[in-house]
């Protein structure tokens, strides 16, 4: 990634919860880093960030079951901000409370997160996708991925948990696959539905 000052940084996340900016220029020397997470077997980043010129968009997973969690700490499970040159923490926005009245359900964000232009795409592990605001974190809108549909091919079928690939956006259609029965045991839920969305037109 190229920062606003023109220089290269490469920036990694780990399932310790942990964030890390790299000077490829310096025998990659390390710049900075920063826990954004518990961590843990299915907690902190999982599948990838996402990042501009100015900052750093760690989705963290943090739901380790019972069983499985063996970091100390509270979980943070949701989308954090940083600041791409110092690993500051600009906002939080926690996806905690996601399955609040669901059952075999996970609020963590595991799967990668996307950047649109005012906008972070985080497919969430509850089987929602939802998109944020770069600026401030704050919920512009989201989508239940786990409703039945028909398909174009004529055939029932239903999302289900959203992890691993993030979504690709392009040509104003948001591209994505819902279902992913890998962790069924730890709270996961199977589906066979790939979504295209496309944006409204406007009158």
């Amino acid at each position: 990634m190229t920062r606003s000052d023109g220089k290269d940084v490469i920036v990694s996340g780990t399932k310790g919860g942990m964030a890390y900016a790299f000077d490829p220029d310096n025998n990659g020397e390390l710049l900075w880093q920063k826990s954004v997470g518990r961590g843990g077997v299915l907690g902190g980043i999982h599948w990838g960030m996402a990042a501009n010129s100015d900052s750093v968009y760690a989705p963290v997973a943090d739901t380790d079951p019972p069983l499985l969690t063996k970091t100390p700490g509270a979980a943070k499970p949701g989308l954090s901000k940083l600041d791409i040159n110092t690993g500051e923490t600009l906002w939080h926005t926690s996806s905690k409370d996601y399955c609040e009245g669901k059952k075999n359900c996970r609020s963590g964000i595991s799967a990668a997160v996307t950047g649109i232009p005012g906008a972070i795409l985080a497919p969430v592990l509850d089987g929602v996708l939802r998109a944020y605001a770069v600026e401030d974190g704050k919920l512009l809108w989201q989508f239940d991925s786990t409703q039945e549909t028909m398909g174009v091919n004529g055939e029932k079928g239903h999302g289900g948990t959203l992890d691993v690939g993030g979504v690709v956006a392009t040509h104003g259609m948001l591209f994505f696959n819902s279902g992913y029965g890998g962790i069924i045991s730890s709270g996961g839920n199977d589906g066979n539905v790939f979504w295209v969305l496309k944006k409204k037109s406007t009158p």
